[in-house]
């Protein structure tokens, strides 16, 4: 079953906690500030639009601190979020909620 959109709220850290989330199957840590979100179904398009987004963040947003989210689709099941601080650093730190949607139907300009 190909599937048009999947969501995911979860706690970053060395252990990440699934707090929330639709046609997810596991969330894991490849490193710090690195998570690799594998669904359970296939998305209909592997050119999905992934959005991510940090909420509740556990430290006063410093050139230290400051958080960068890029996802991307890694295949048509898993899609991989990473966090960089001002310094383009991977970091966990300052994180407290990741949150991530996709919808298969939004497909990048030029595509």
């Amino acid at each position: 079953m190909a599937i048009e959109a999947a969501w995911i709220i979860f706690d970053p850290g060395a252990t990440p906690t699934l707090r929330a989330g639709k046609r997810i199957d596991s969330v894991g840590r490849n490193g710090p500030g690195d998570y690799s979100v594998n669904l359970t179904d296939d998305l209909v398009s592997a050119n999905a639009l992934p959005f991510a987004s940090v909420g509740g963040v556990t430290a006063i947003p410093t050139q230290a601190n400051l958080i960068h989210i890029k996802c991307e689709v890694v295949s048509v099941r898993q899609i991989r979020i990473r966090a960089r601080n001002f310094a383009g650093t991977l970091t966990d730190t300052g994180l407290a909620e990741v949150s991530m949607y996709v919808h298969a139907d939004l497909t990048p300009v030029g595509e």
